[in-house]
């Protein structure tokens, strides 16, 4: 649990091992291929949590491909 200005000390070990969380912004060819190394774990220590784009079909087609939530 982080307080104040500086984390307590010693850092508790999940803090320092858990996985990081990442949103693609844009579901055209570079998102997807962004999601597709996030989805398949080819990225160690982290893992696609959801999609953003401007068009509601493309970010749509995401959640159907990759199961993470959508917005727009």
């Amino acid at each position: 649990d982080w307080t104040g200005s500086r984390p307590d000390w010693p850092v508790r070990r999940n803090q320092l091992t858990s996985d990081l969380a990442f949103a693609v912004v844009g579901c055209g060819r570079i998102g997807k291929r962004h999601a597709e190394l996030l989805n398949s774990g080819a990225i160690k220590g982290a893992y696609l949590a959801g999609v953003c784009d401007t068009d509601d079909g493309r970010a749509a087609a995401f959640t159907a491909t990759y199961g993470v939530p959508a917005y727009s």
